[in-house]
């Protein structure tokens, strides 16, 4: 094989993996790829370096100069078809130990075996050129699988200890990963593109959320705030929650006739209603000058058609600005009958 990253397929064999083995969430059960794995012909087994030093009767550090690697190593053994992953589970973390596993299975999944007259891939027998390039062909696996950025990106996180803790992997894996993250590379291919796709549902379930003050219900990724109330607790959307009142809007977040005065000729490229004068794109509404328009390097952020708050910084939008959608209180009220717990006077909150 050539001494380059082949990264387009990299990416087809990750689809082809997450699609054939119902791959859709974070963490990914990697016992449970290997067991699928075995299903199709290619028969993986995981066994601790601790486990096997046992079996040798050695000790560990032993084991560990045997096989050639602090980390993991895969051995093949031809007449059986087997490939046997070791796993150091002495000096790893169960974090790190799921990129080392991810990695090994690269290294099957990609085929470095095909060529390699050693049954063990470490790096003595192989030069460094092409250990090198094997290598850095398993990490990209291993990171496509685990935490890929453009479905992490989807999510909205933005730290690493959420990158951590959504996809299994350790702290120091999860920092590598952020800045790609926070900016996807332009590199990604359509088996990337078709990889976010597939993870959509769990894009979606984990990006929505429900306020803890209005009960509003809604999906977003990145954002901080309830767009209903503006409130800034927001929880894993679990039960049941409330559909406000909205302002139909366009694609450009235009209303598609003045919620003031009822105008239905609202349609070209004006922000304002020609009847009423009120703006109808509903977006941030932070920090404007006398005449509506906003000041340099504010937020701006376009709302959907029931928010009265901004999710990403909690100032009003122009919606909420002008009145034209009714207050949240009152129609919680209506809706549920009851009377938002920081509207309660002091005697009645029950705690």
């Amino acid at each position: 094989m050539a001494n380059r990253v082949r990264y387009a397929g990299i990416s087809k064999t990750v689809w082809s993996l997450v699609k054939n083995f119902g791959i859709r969430s974070y963490p990914v059960d990697l016992d449970g790829l290997a067991r699928s794995l075995d299903r199709t012909g290619t028969n993986v087994k995981f066994q601790n370096y601790s486990a096997y030093a046992e079996f040798k009767n050695e000790p560990i550090d032993r084991v560990e100069e045997e096989l050639g690697s602090q980390d993991g190593v895969t051995a093949y053994i031809p007449e059986a078809s087997l490939y046997i992953i070791f796993i150091n589970d002495r000096h790893q973390s169960k974090g790190r130990a799921n990129w080392t596993k991810a990695h090994e299975i690269g290294h099957v999944a990609l085929g470095h075996y095909s060529a390699m007259e050693p049954v063990l891939l470490a790096r003595r027998g192989i030069d460094d050129k092409k250990y090198g390039a094997l290598e850095r062909e398993a990490d990209w696996f291993a990171k496509l699988l685990l935490c890929h950025p453009l479905v992490l990106s989807g999510c909205g996180v933005r730290t690493a200890g959420e990158i951590a803790k959504i996809c299994g992997i350790s702290r120091d894996a999860a920092e590598n990963r952020l800045g790609e993250v926070l900016r996807p590379l332009r590199a990604y291919n359509r088996h990337d593109r078709m990889i976010s796709d597939h993870f959509e549902g769990f894009v979606k379930s984990f990006a929505s959320k429900v306020c803890v003050r209005c009960r509003n219900g809604f999906t977003m990724a990145g954002s901080g705030f309830c767009p209903v109330c503006g409130g800034g607790e927001l929880e894993r959307m679990v039960g049941e929650f409330v559909i406000y009142s909205r302002v139909r809007i366009d694609g450009n977040h235009k209303a598609v006739r003045c919620p003031r005065c009822d105008n239905e000729e609202v349609r070209g490229e004006g922000d304002y209603c020609q009847i009423c004068g009120v703006n109808l794109v509903n977006r941030c509404f932070a920090a404007r000058d006398d005449f509506g328009h906003p000041d340099a390097g504010v937020c701006g952020e376009l709302a959907e058609g029931d928010a009265r708050y901004c999710c990403r910084c909690g100032n009003m939008t122009t919606f909420g600005h002008h009145g034209l959608l009714k207050g949240w209180a009152e129609e919680m009220r209506e809706k549920c009958g009851g009377t938002p717990l920081d509207e309660m006077p002091d005697d009645d909150v029950p705690f």
